[in-house]
């Protein structure tokens, strides 16, 4: 097993866990300014 590709893919699924985070963050703020 490659090591560099399986940080890789840990590191993709971290990215896109982060963007996730972000992005539930950020409909959050909006909705409370909306109401």
């Amino acid at each position: 097993m490659n090591p560099t590709i399986t940080i890789n893919k840990f590191g993709s699924f971290y990215r896109i866990l982060e963007i996730t985070f972000a992005a539930v963050i950020a409909s959050g703020t909006y909705l409370e300014n909306k109401l």
